[in-house]
């Protein structure tokens, strides 16, 4: 008789116990599941917050477009001031972008084998009394074009998906490849005309 009480006590110490560790259980899968919904919102947040942040970026660009088309009947020199405050305020390269362009085309026009066309920028910048040589519209270039490099240090690129989900390239970034390809088709002519100086100037 003594044994079977104990049996029932044992039994009902178990049942107990498998009641209470049950009870916990449930509280902290409850407890689980009110954390995983606080993240998966702060996740949602984060998400609406990446979507205006890049609307917000995208609509930047887009002033700076439509302020750079506006003022383009300035030379870039007379825009180095605005340039600059739209990259420190917008974070953004595309004012430095155009900068690299106005400064490259300057350049390209100056030391262009096209008599005519060389002619032209002459007769353009003359207008406007400044120098009539590359190298100063030539530094501009770069340094604007190093604004750019270190707006995009350490960002390899957007990555180009093919239809089956793997990644088959890295995109450049716009600016970035726009300003680099501007220098990088300048630079031999320059450093040619750079040379000619010289040698001309030599006693």
């Amino acid at each position: 008789m003594a044994g079977l009480l104990g049996k029932v006590q044992i039994a009902s110490v178990l049942a107990t116990q498998k009641t209470a560790i049950d009870n916990a259980l449930k509280d902290q899968l409850v407890t689980l599941e009110e954390q995983r919904s606080k993240i998966e919102e702060q996740e949602q947040q984060l998400k609406q917050l990446d979507i205006e942040l890049a609307q917000t970026q995208k609509l930047a660009d887009n002033i700076i477009e439509l302020t750079y088309s506006l003022a383009t009947v300035n030379p870039p020199w007379e825009l180095e001031e605005w340039a600059r405050e739209m990259t420190d305020r917008f974070k953004t390269p595309e004012a430095a972008k155009h900068m690299v362009l106005s400064y490259a085309k300057i350049v390209k026009g100056l030391i262009s084998h096209d008599a005519k066309e060389a002619s032209a920028m002459q007769t353009w910048l003359h207008a406007k009394s400044v120098l009539l040589i590359p190298d100063p519209y030539w530094e501009r270039a770069l340094e604007w074009e190093k604004i750019i490099e270190k707006y995009y240090e350490g960002v390899i690129g957007d990555a180009i998906v093919a239809p089956d989900g793997n990644n088959v390239d890295i995109k450049e970034p716009e600016p970035l490849k726009l300003a680099r390809e501007a220098i990088d088709e300048l630079r031999p002519e320059v450093e040619k005309w750079q040379n000619n100086s010289n040698d001309m100037e030599m006693p």
